[in-house]
């Protein structure tokens, strides 16, 4: 998920102490940042990493749950899915 702003994303990482819950579920945020990043951009990173979603999240319950909680603007949510080659056949991917 990409918050618009880095304050936007700020905020959500220093509401984890009150938790998040989406769709019923736990779920944790942090800033996702690549292990090769520098340190400077450590702390200027929009992206941020949300685990634990239920299976049924959709990208439109995660978006609206920050925009509406936090008041932001979510850029985008990209959910990651199951490898196909990992399911029974007929079953679809679910998100991660």
């Amino acid at each position: 998920m990409t918050f618009g702003t880095d304050q936007e994303a700020e905020e959500a990482i220093q509401a984890k102490s009150q938790g998040h819950t989406v769709n019923g579920k736990s779920v944790e945020v942090k800033r996702a940042i690549p292990r090769d990043a520098d340190p400077d951009q450590r702390e200027k990173n929009t992206k941020m990493f949300v685990g634990g979603l239920s299976l049924n999240s959709t990208e439109d319950s995660i978006r609206n749950f920050f925009e509406n909680e936090f008041k932001c603007q979510v850029e985008s949510v990209d959910l990651i899915y199951q490898k196909k080659d990992t399911l029974e056949p007929g079953q679809e991917p679910r998100p991660r």
